[in-house]
């Protein structure tokens, strides 16, 4: 379960166009943060990764294709890349994600009888003859912002900064990295914000 309160993002006003594919566009509720991050675009210019700091140990990192590039090719560009610091106003949707998968099948199929069925030891944790009859894995991840409403224009009180402006209005897949380590926590796709990844 991951919970991201984006530290100075407001809601904006009005919900605002997500394109979902060529033919549909959704009104969908979105955030607005504005501030230093981290950004970069391939050089083919096929996509554009932000890296958002949510904690002290914890980063945010939105991968999104540029002009209808296909998502499923982009996956394996969200390691975590030589980014350069940039004064952005970042523009992305409410997100609420759940989902939950059953493993069971999955770990038969790897044949690992000492987790599963009447094989498996588990007196470490039980005097009583345990057996896993189901294995669930379970998904959540909530990305809201800490205030209500958007305020003023923040970028208008910087009027010397020129920021540039990332707005994620099409599908894009996202991920939550431990800052040190570079592990992955999370990783989720989004292809409408109103039905979650």
């Amino acid at each position: 379960m991951v919970k991201v309160n984006l530290k100075q993002a407001s809601r904006l006003k009005e919900p605002q166009e997500f394109q979902v594919d060529s033919n549909t566009k959704v009104l969908v509720p979105m955030l607005s943060v504005t501030g230093t991050f981290k950004y970069k675009t391939d050089a083919s210019g096929t996509f554009s990764v932000v890296e958002v700091p949510i904690s002290k140990t914890a980063l945010l990192v939105l991968l999104q294709p540029i002009n209808g590039s296909d998502l499923e090719h982009m996956e394996s560009e969200l390691q975590l890349q030589q980014l350069a610091p940039r004064e952005i106003k970042l523009t992305l949707p409410e997100l609420t994600i759940e989902g939950s998968s059953d493993l069971q099948k999955l770990l038969a199929d790897m044949e690992l009888p000492a987790l599963l069925g009447k094989g498996a030891d588990l007196r470490k944790i039980s005097d009583t003859n345990l057996t896993i009859g189901k294995v669930i894995n379970k998904a959540f991840f909530k990305l809201t912002g800490d205030g209500t409403d958007q305020a003023e224009d923040p970028t208008a009180q910087k009027e010397d900064v020129v920021f540039l402006e990332v707005t994620l209005n099409k599908p894009f897949l996202f991920a939550v990295f431990e800052e040190k380590s570079r592990a992955m926590l999370f990783l989720g796709r989004v292809t409408n914000p109103l039905h979650g990844a």
